[in-house]
């Protein structure tokens, strides 16, 4: 069971999500090596998990 502060404490210390720790965290490796490439998808990616994170935790869980 994760929690919803570690990937929002990862999404910040990545450098507000461009280096995408906190997709490492959840399990997408994948994912997380495309964010460390682009920069969070050119920054957009990252503004866009800043606000669906919660949700993504939320669907892990169950």
């Amino acid at each position: 069971m994760k929690s919803k502060g570690t990937p929002y404490l990862l999404y910040f210390v990545s450098i507000f999500g461009w280096l995408g720790f906190h997709h490492f965290y959840l399990g997408k490796i994948d994912k997380g090596i495309i964010w460390i490439l682009t920069g969070g998808v050119f920054e957009i990616g990252s503004l866009i998990d800043l606000f669906t994170l919660g949700g993504v935790v939320e669907s892990y869980r169950t």
